[in-house]
């Protein structure tokens, strides 16, 4: 064995990288580094692959930092779907700094933590179930990164779920919707830019219509100026890998496809093996995990028992006499292998390597899955063989994504010139990284009051101090009034969401998950109606029944400010009245939901839009309402 000597390598990388750069890159800390360079620590032989690979990027990246200090982030991200966060490793290539992260699989947790750590100096929330946490709570960002489910529109995910009887695209009440999530979160916070991964089969899937919707999001409703590109990962790693990249930018750009750097010659499996030469490099946290570095041989486990291989010969036989493409897939060292998928783990039928004539072939352990993504060795896995062919069969081309950024850097950093440091991301309701990285995991319950107008990197400021609490008899009742001051409640009141709305959120995704389209809140038309669809000439509005004065379990009136509240009430009801009359005259069908027709365990928000769907498909009757 040889262990490689990267010395110099760091070297080379300081003139170019910080080191913070280099650690974020290596996945360790600045100490480590600063260890490396003096001479105080060796540097580990693993060390080389990570460094070269970061040197080839150094040409990509305009504007690498030199000097002992640490540079500011080049722009701020949220990593949403993020899997192993392999969007996000080629998006910090360039100088980005991840805010938030979302990934709800824990086992993907565990991996992505023990890669990226849970925070950094300037805070890092990670958040499990993005469907629950509010968009307003996540932290400004410039570039919004997400891999959103590939299942419900990839070839073998519809396959699977059309013979289980389940439905798949936007009709999956799992996955299907999670677009949306996506687009809510956009929509709240209104970042630069943002790039969406899928597979290729996303652009076929129900004839094209389930595409045409996310663009139509995107480009009409969102108003982002949208691209996109079909790539395959063999540019470059031995792997045919096609998915859809979609770029989009808050302004018009003259971004183009054409800038991607796509080698022609792109490697073969042999590049990705583990060597049996004896220059495999011995990485510290594998160990003789994958490969036995005294037999100069891959463990002996990974290759196919004698049962599975006579199976899969037979079975790939069977469908060869029936005409059908179906069997295994047998690769070589000049092979550019079929695409690995998350079922590698069941037989790697995909990718068998050969192993010479008469020798039964074998699965690619998973640091060569690593290396086929185009992760670097520096990678961890710390999951079981299982859980690591299903991450790694869900991930993405690290490298491919990594070259999508350096394509959007030029146009990102033009629109972020234009804005102040610390006020990049469009006016919302702001919330710092040290505010957001305190969520954790815990879902959100009522945050909207008492957000302070915090800029992205500062602290929030500390609240006045709150007055005495008095009581006072109300009605019979003991109510606690004045609890805050003026300047307190004004915050609060502000805080309180009037768009987007969990109920509004809940019959947008119910109305789409039926074929339905709309647009929200056209400001066009009177009232600006929550949710508008023009094939049917009608509007929805989703109304709290607090905020609008209905009559039913839900309204109460508050104890104290009793002028204020019912003269507020007073005023939201002849609006209501005025929006409903302006728009009948315009020619507009209305329809009207209550919250309390969602709300509690007997509600059933499903037979609400049942309902709905039928009156709007008869086109007849100028008004709906749904209530308790």
């Amino acid at each position: 064995m040889h262990p490689a000597q990267p010395r110099d390598l760091l070297a080379q990388a300081r003139q170019r990288f910080t080191q913070q750069q280099i650690a974020a890159h290596v996945g360790k800390d600045v100490k480590t580094v600063r260890r490396w360079e003096k001479g105080e620590t060796p540097c580990p032989a693993m060390l080389e692959a990570a460094l070269r690979e970061l040197l080839r990027s150094a040409e990509s990246v305009p504007g690498a930092a030199s000097g002992a200090g640490a540079a500011p982030a080049r722009f701020r991200f949220v990593d949403l779907f993020a899997g192993i966060g392999g969007i996000r490793m080629g998006f910090e290539a360039h100088g980005g700094r991840c805010v938030m992260t979302s990934e709800w699989n824990p086992f993907s947790k565990k991996t992505y933590l023990e890669n990226y750590g849970q925070t950094d100096a300037e805070g890092h929330a990670f958040v499990g179930d993005i469907t629950a946490f509010e968009a307003a709570d996540v932290p400004d960002h410039d570039v919004l990164l997400a891999g959103f489910p590939c299942q419900p529109f990839s070839i073998a995910g519809v396959s699977k779920k059309n013979a289980l009887g389940r439905p798949h695209g936007f009709e999956c009440t799992t996955q299907g919707t999670l677009f949306f999530d996506v687009a809510r979160i956009i929509a709240e916070k209104r970042p630069a830019a943002f790039l969406l991964e899928n597979v290729k089969n996303l652009l076929s899937h129900d004839k094209g219509r389930t595409f045409d919707v996310i663009l139509q999001v995107l480009r009409d409703e969102l108003g982002y100026d949208v691209h996109y590109r079909v790539i395959d990962g063999r540019h470059f790693t031995p792997q045919h890998r096609e998915r859809i990249i979609i770029a989009g930018f808050r302004e018009p750009t003259d971004f183009s496809w054409d800038a991607l750097g796509l080698p022609e010659d792109g490697p073969r499996l042999a590049s990705i093996l583990h060597r049996t030469d004896g220059s495999e490099p011995v990485l510290p946290w594998d160990g003789e995990r994958f490969f036995d570095h005294t037999a100069r041989r891959v463990q002996p486990k990974y290759t196919l028992t004698p049962g599975l291989w006579a199976y899969l010969q037979q079975y790939a036989e069977k469908h060869r006499a029936a005409g059908n493409g179906f069997g295994y897939g047998l690769a070589f060292p000049e092979s550019v292998t079929r695409t690995l998928s998350a079922r590698y783990h069941k037989d790697g039928s995909e990718i068998l390597v050969h192993q010479g004539e008469g020798l039964r072939p074998r699965r690619l352990t998973p640091r060569e899955c690593a290396r086929l993504m185009g992760f670097p060795d520096t990678f961890r896995i710390t999951v079981s063989d299982t859980q690591a062919y299903r991450q790694f069969g869900n991930s993405v081309v690290m490298p491919v994504m990594r070259e999508v950024a350096r394509t959007m850097m030029p146009h990102l950093d033009a629109m972020l010139a234009k804005a102040p440091a610390g006020k990049r991301a469009a006016k919302s309701g702001k919330k710092s990284v040290e505010e957001a990285a305190t969520l954790g995991e815990a879902q959100p319950a009522a945050k909207a009051a008492a957000k302070a107008p915090a800029a992205a990197h500062q602290p929030p400021p500390k609240p006045p101090p709150r007055p005495e609490r008095t009581f006072a008899h109300t009605s019979g009742r003991i109510s606690m009034v004045d609890v805050v001051d003026a300047a307190t409640r004004s915050r609060m009141m502000s805080g309180i969401r009037g768009r987007n709305t969990k109920p509004e959120i809940l019959i947008r995704s119910l109305l789409h998950r039926r074929g339905f389209r709309f647009r929200l809140d056209v400001r066009e038309l009177p009232g600006r109606p929550d949710i508008v669809l023009p094939r049917y000439r009608a509007a929805v509005f989703v109304h709290g029944c607090f905020w609008h004065g209905h009559d039913c379990a839900l309204f109460k009136w508050p104890a104290t400010r009793p002028e204020f509240w019912r003269d507020k009430i007073a005023r939201n009801r002849a609006n209501d009245a005025k929006a409903i009359a302006a728009l009948a005259a315009q020619g507009w069908r209305v329809a009207v939901i209550w919250e309390c027709a969602l709300r509690g365990a007997s509600r059933d928000p499903q037979a609400v839009v049942d309902r709905l769907a039928a009156w709007l498909a008869t086109e007849q009757g100028a008004w709906f309402e749904a209530r308790a």
